[in-house]
């Protein structure tokens, strides 16, 4: 399991003082920390990161520039390669808006194979999976993404063309992906799985941390879970999925006589219906923000189909890779889209060239928009509210517990005096632990919270 990096509470700093005593001997408290007064000069911004970083052991880099003229402001063991654990969406999202394009959207369409007599379809339908990840029920796709496909649009569509009736069956179509692999994701963070009252999962939580998940297929019906508010998965998602088109049909007045069943789309199949996903800039953000495997395996995977012919891991590691070098001249070890696998692996120096490479293009804006506002949205969304990096810094973090301990964070700080900074900081082999029922702590993130905080106080 991948995790996103968790904010710290006093519970949990009383359960680290416990169990690492000796860190917190060294002063890496896990609470924000908010500096009245910032670095006046880079000198003494430059020292105030090289302290934290002296606590982080010998497994942990940083690099700094300022973005008004690529000044390196700090740097340290900055081109040794480290797991960059959720990091990885950074290199995944910004290739999808690089390639797709911003305004671009998955169409997920139905296709029939026969004729149509009257208001009577005589033949199959086929829903063939676009790899929108937001496609779903109304109801899942509202608390989930706030906006996004649904297959009641679906279903009005046909009926609105004039079918009535359709003689054979609803067939789903997962063949856009040659491997639907991935981890399913069911830890439930909130009592009321799971859209209930502090559940920190869609719009209304400002998607604070990714929702459960089931198997990944193109076709995928609610993220592959069995309800709008199980955390179980689906055991034949393409299935699932062509039993939700059928049950959507029915209930908008279209009779289909033939049941559910999986299968490839013919070739002579036409296009009857279609439902569009979000733009790309909306997909990126609701991967960055929750720090979504789901969503970055699949986009991932997308990518693979699109530029590469294989819908598959390998497919989009090849587009990705690509797109990096072509872009950046990047050559980061790529094997997921998500950061999940401990086998990627890249650079502070590297996610900043990254950084600093977004902000030359026109997909910028929505690059930025994606990442996390500290102390506002996303998996910082409660993490160091009240300080004077709330609201000026807009970050990307990676967390993973197994099998190697990763806590990083990367992305833009604003300073009070003006100055724009890309930054990432990595730390591998610190201490995380799961602090159940809904964290994650690790000393790595107190000095995180230093060095953001150093950032947007910096005065010179």
């Amino acid at each position: 399991m991948t995790a996103t990096a968790g904010f710290c509470t006093g519970l949990e700093a009383r359960r680290l003082i416990a169990a690492l005593a000796g860190v917190i001997a060294t002063g890496l408290l896990c609470a924000p920390v908010g500096l009245a007064t910032g670095p006046a000069t880079e000198s003494e911004l430059r020292d105030a990161i090289a302290v934290q970083m002296s606590q982080a052991g010998p497994r942990a880099g940083a690099y700094v520039v300022d973005l008004s003229n690529g000044h390196v402001v700090f740097g340290d063991r900055s081109t040794v390669r480290r797991v960059p654990a959720s990091l990885e969406k950074l290199y995944t999202t910004s290739t999808a808006l690089l390639r797709l394009g911003p305004r671009a959207r998955l169409s997920t369409p139905v296709l029939g194979v026969g004729r149509r007599v009257g208001a009577t379809w005589r033949g199959d339908l086929y829903l063939r999976g676009a790899g929108d990840f937001t496609f779903g029920s109304k109801s899942f796709v509202r608390h989930a993404y706030g906006t996004g496909s649904t297959v009641e649009i679906l279903a009005a569509s046909l009926r609105r063309s004039g079918i009535r009736r359709v003689t054979g069956s609803v067939l789903a179509d997962p063949t856009l992906f040659s491997d639907n692999g991935g981890v399913e994701f069911s830890l439930v963070l909130c009592p009321d799985p799971l859209f209930g009252a502090g559940c920190p999962y869609g719009p209304s939580a400002h998607f604070m941390r990714p929702m459960p998940n089931g198997p990944r297929t193109p076709v995928a019906f609610n993220r592959g879970l069995v309800n709008a508010t199980s955390a179980r998965g689906q055991r034949q998602p393409v299935l699932s999925s062509a039993r939700g088109l059928v049950r959507a049909l029915r209930r908008s007045g279209v009779r289909v006589a033939g049941g559910a069943r999986a299968g490839r789309t013919p070739p002579d199949a036409r296009v009857l219906a279609t439902v569009r996903s979000p733009n790309v800039a909306r997909l990126a953000l609701l991967t960055n923000h929750p720090s979504d495997n789901y969503a970055a395996e699949t986009l991932f995977r997308v990518l693979g189909a699109r530029f590469a012919g294989s819908g598959s891991r390998a497919g989009g590691a090849r587009v990705v890779r690509g797109e990096l070098a072509r872009r950046f001249s990047l050559h980061p070890t790529i094997y997921n889209g998500s950061g999940e696998s401990p086998r990627n692996r890249t650079s502070p120096w590297q996610v900043v060239r990254l950084l600093t490479g977004m902000q030359r293009r026109p997909e910028r804006g929505a690059f930025v928009r994606s990442l996390s506002i500290v102390g506002r949205t996303g998996t910082f969304a409660t993490h160091d509210a009240g300080t004077v990096a709330a609201g000026r810094c807009f970050v990307k973090d990676g967390t993973l517990t197994t099998p190697v301990t990763v806590a990083n964070v990367a992305g833009y700080c604003n300073s009070v005096g003006g100055t724009r900074f890309a930054f990432a900081v990595m730390t591998n082999g610190l201490p995380v632990e799961f602090v159940p029922p809904a964290d994650i702590a690790s000393p790595a993130f107190a000095l995180e919270d230093k060095i953001l905080n150093a950032l947007a106080g910096y005065r010179g």
